[in-house]
């Protein structure tokens, strides 16, 4: 098969050459079964104020030229000064030339757009996506495209506030950018074909040495599909992202299609364990391939060995009771990226999460699949949430429909993800205080139609008005939002003040004794709140120490990373409408705040630096009792100069030391402490003078 993609009269593409396969090809097949194109470049968008697009027939005639401009995408028009504060319907076109099969499957997969679209093919609509823009989506466009002559995509979007959507009208506090701000692709593959598969591995954290069950439940698209043809599975799992590439397992079952899922159960005998600072990742490769012997379909995903569970008030992970420590990252929030981030922007922002000490963190909205890549090959964990946030707290049945369908969207997607480990149900919703408790309870089946695997909790704000009447009593672990002193200070409102923190753990505790609590959100607000970074450092200290003294808090989450725009914004106006959050500015670059939530958030301490001899050093390092948990290969890094030592720390657990001596490379310089991935955990300096 062949794809040219056409991007303006004078000039086509051909992208035979760049065509990125999700594997090679197996069997008799000469070409991967699976072709999958970017298709970002070279759009046509133009602003549709006066709604007058579907008046003027442009689904089907296309853009006028006098009224477009050529944008890439991930793209969005609220980064642009003059239409910063846009809310309405916008178009994109593109123009494609698809040389191929005419019994393939063809789809569009766009990977966000928001917040409705609607997507024609050469004047026919292909399909729709509503009130849900922040998750991926298919759609088929085979029985639209022409293999004879160019194709038009048409996509029709609006990112208005909206009573049919989540987040609801005006109620979500991060950027309202609207567009197609994620990557799409054009995928082409034989039938039957895989929408999606969710893997399931089990295993005995007690003993490695038993083999894991594997389970693997593949869905294939309806439209793809004939009843009662027999197919072969073929599935081969690969070390991923590890030292080796070894195949770990290897198998093919013979199925008999009875339905669009298929369920494969199977062992395998050596792995390695998925950790924060150990991201040992497994890649699933499913092939399907027909009576006749032809592979008409192979879709991949990675996946990971990790076990993550609550009990006695306790977080566990991989079998040790753990204290964590994150920083929320807030996408969108650079004016000159918007939503539509770069790879390049996202890389440096997570790096710096990374190296802020953050191993665990939530997201209010659902993110890319580049973000969660990044979490699962550099060790993040992660509790992925719907956009629900302050309202409604009653569901009619339209936003019922797309709560459903952002939950099937999110979880079927993000399921293999080892870097999650929870969702969300909702963020901070208050309208009517007992409506909550019963939508939590409901949103909670929702999620348990697809995972029961995972925790399930809802992030409150109002713990300390109603303790025991809280819809925290429906979450897995506790996770109260902490602005004590601030936001929660009003006092008709049951206000609260800094002081306040520890006897309120303690009741919290004394009211739930089973669950443990997670602090889902701290940190200093401005401009709603004065003091600028000086205020936030305080501010930081006190309250993690408020967390680190109660032993019943197994995780704190700083709120946030970085400072980013926002229509509720305090702050600024137009594409700069903020809010003073973070640890980073706008841009990435980091305030004096940042280093002391990378200080307070590390496993460990330099607690002693000794110089017993000339140009010797004798470090003591400690484990920490918050965040706590086992330190595996960190090293200790002595540099002077263009000069370094090195030397691997013996394993630390929560409240040990250890002690390293050895020859200094200077007379002076910097101490740095890296995990095994090579993210600095603290530095410090030496003086050997």
């Amino acid at each position: 098969m062949k794809i040219i993609i056409k991007t303006g009269a004078l000039q086509v593409i051909t992208i035979a050459a760049i065509i990125v396969a999700f594997t090679t090809s197996c069997q008799n097949e000469k070409a991967s079964p699976r072709n999958v194109v970017l298709i970002n470049d070279n759009w046509e968008f133009c602003i549709d104020s006066l709604q007058v697009g579907l008046k003027e027939g442009w689904s089907e005639k296309g853009l006028p030229d006098s009224i477009t401009a050529h944008v890439n995408v991930p793209h969005t028009w609220n980064i642009n000064p003059k239409t910063s504060e846009y809310m309405g319907s916008a178009w994109y076109e593109k123009i494609i030339d698809i040389q191929g099969n005419d019994t393939k499957l063809y789809l569009l997969r766009f990977g966000a757009i928001y917040h409705d679209a609607v997507i024609w093919v050469n004047g026919a609509k292909a399909g729709e996506h509503k009130g849900s823009g922040y998750t991926s989506f298919n759609v088929d466009i085979s029985p639209y495209i022409r293999l004879d002559k160019p194709n038009r995509i048409m996509v029709r979007v609006d990112n208005s506030f909206s009573r049919e959507n989540l987040p609801y009208l005006n109620y979500f506090d991060w950027p309202m950018d609207g567009g197609i701000y994620r990557d799409v692709k054009l995928i082409a593959t034989g039938r039957p074909a895989i929408e999606y598969m969710l893997i399931d591995p089990q295993f005995d954290i007690e003993d490695l040495t038993r083999p894991a069950r594997v389970n693997v439940r593949t869905k294939f698209f309806e439209q793809s599909l004939q009843q009662g043809e027999k197919v072969q599975i073929k599935i081969n799992v690969t070390e991923e992202n590890q030292p080796t590439s070894n195949t770990v397992a290897s198998l093919i079952r013979e199925i008999t299609l009875d339905g669009a899922t298929v369920n494969i159960d199977f062992e395998i005998e050596d792995f390695k364990v998925w950790h924060f600072d150990a991201p040992n990742l497994y890649r699933m490769t499913v092939n399907v391939i027909n009576a006749d012997g032809e592979t008409t379909d192979s879709y991949a995903s990675n996946f990971g060995f990790r076990e993550f569970k609550t009990g006695n008030n306790k977080i566990i992970f991989n079998g040790e009771v753990v204290r964590l420590m994150g920083a929320e990252y807030m996408a969108g929030g650079d004016p000159d990226f918007g939503m539509a981030v770069t790879t390049r922007k996202l890389a440096d922002d997570l790096k710096k999460l990374k190296e802020a000490n953050c191993v665990f963190t939530r997201v209010h909205w659902q993110q890319s699949e580049e973000l969660l890549d990044w979490f699962d090959r550099n060790g993040i964990l992660l509790q992925e949430e719907i956009p629900l946030w302050q309202r409604p707290s009653v569901f009619n049945d339209t936003l019922w429909n797309v709560a459903r369908l952002q939950i099937r969207e999110m979880v079927t997607r993000d399921y293999n993800h080892p870097c999650i480990v929870g969702w969300g149900v909702g963020n901070e919703v208050w309208e009517v205080p007992d409506s909550v408790n019963v939508l939590v309870q409901q949103l909670r089946k929702e999620y348990m139609k697809w995972d029961t695997t995972r925790m399930l909790n809802y992030v409150s704000n109002t713990i300390h008005k109603r303790f025991d009447k809280d819809a925290s009593a429906f979450s897995d672990v506790l996770m109260p939002n902490d602005y004590s002193g601030l936001w929660h200070l009003i006092p008709s409102e049951g206000g609260i003040t800094e002081d306040m923190v520890p006897g309120l753990l303690e009741k919290y505790h004394r009211l739930m004794p089973e669950k443990p609590i997670i602090i889902s959100e701290y940190g200093y607000p401005e401009p709603a709140f004065k003091g600028g970074d000086p205020a936030r450092i305080k501010h930081m200290i006190r309250h993690t120490g408020y967390y680190a003294d109660s032993p019943y808090v197994s995780g704190a989450i700083y709120f946030c990373l970085n400072d980013y725009r926002t229509h509720m914004g305090e702050g600024g106006t137009g594409v700069m409408k903020h809010r003073l959050h973070g640890v980073l500015d706008f841009k990435g670059n980091k305030k004096p705040s940042y280093k002391v939530l990378q200080n307070l958030s590390s496993p460990v301490a330099i607690s002693k630096i000794e110089y017993p001899g000339a140009g010797k050093i004798s470090v003591t390092i400690t484990g920490k009792h918050f965040p706590a948990y086992t330190v595996k290969n960190y090293k200790l890094i002595a540099q002077s100069d263009n000069k370094e030592v090195s030397a691997i720390i013996p394993d630390i657990k929560p409240g040990e030391k250890v002690k390293l001596d050895f020859e200094a490379p200077g007379t002076t310089g910097k101490l740095r402490i890296v995990r095994p991935g090579g993210f600095e955990v603290i530095d410090t300096v030496f003086n050997c003078q």
